[in-house]
């Protein structure tokens, strides 16, 4: 075969790879150069993406420990409600004797009522 046939074999008299077949070879070296390069990136912008995001919430013990330092007294059910906003309900034994609901918000752990 020779240089000029276009099917990207090599020649005898030049044992270099002819063009199409070294455009061919470039490009998927581009590509697994730029995958490895541009992976570790990309995973490093998800894990910041998690760790500041909003997708930071708070478990159910999170949310009774949060409605026993807000009302002080006895914590004796938690619920997770989905909404408008994803909320706990806690229902706590007050120190005074009276039941108490309280919507602990699940993003910032802070009571709503």
């Amino acid at each position: 075969m020779t240089r000029g046939s276009g099917y990207g074999c090599v020649s005898r008299s030049n044992p270099r790879i002819t063009d199409p077949l070294r455009r061919a070879c470039l490009k998927v070296l581009s590509v697994v150069v730029l995958t490895v390069v541009l992976a570790p990136a990309a995973v490093a912008l998800d894990a910041d993406r998690d760790r500041n995001g909003p997708r930071q919430t708070m478990d159910r013990d999170a949310a009774a420990a949060a409605a026993r330092h807000a009302t002080g007294g006895r914590v004796l059910g938690v619920e997770r409600r989905r909404g408008n906003g994803d909320e706990y309900r806690v229902r706590v034994l007050t120190p005074d004797g009276t039941v108490r609901t309280l919507e602990i918000d699940e993003r910032s752990g802070r009571p709503r009522r």
